[in-house]
């Protein structure tokens, strides 16, 4: 089924705040999703793949 977007000039303003009170919960977690990524490379592992070779 398709949902429409609802126009948020038709809403009363508690449902405007309680939508906008969701979005920003979403949008909250994906940023602190992405603040918990971490660089856990080890560079020793994996040298052996970017240092010449002689032919």
């Amino acid at each position: 089924m398709l949902a429409m977007p609802v126009d948020l000039d038709t809403l009363s303003p508690e449902e405007r705040r309680a939508r906008l009170r969701k979005r920003e919960a979403q949008l909250q977690s994906r940023k602190e999703y992405e603040q918990e990524l971490s660089d856990d490379l080890h560079v020793e592992r994996y040298q052996q793949f970017w240092t010449r070779t002689k032919k």
